[in-house]
């Protein structure tokens, strides 16, 4: 993973309409990721982009957002 690589974040989840904690545990046990990572650090969207499931694709989207808000502020 290289320094650059975006982080798709708990409060980035928790930002997005239509998700929740249970369904993020459950997403992450069903595909082997580990949402104690996930809750603590996040994730890699490399880790994630390749899912083709519109709730994850939708907090990637949310993701990309606030690095591109958090780029304009820098």
């Amino acid at each position: 993973m290289s320094a650059e690589e975006l982080i798709v974040t708990l409060a980035d989840m928790h930002a997005t309409p239509d998700t929740c904690h249970d369904g993020g545990r459950r997403f992450c046990k069903e595909h082997g990721l580990d949402w104690r990572a996930f809750q603590r650090s996040g994730l890699p969207v490399s880790q994630v982009e390749g899912y083709d499931d519109a709730i994850v694709q939708a907090i990637i989207a949310t993701a990309r957002r606030r690095a591109a808000r958090e780029a304009e502020v820098a």
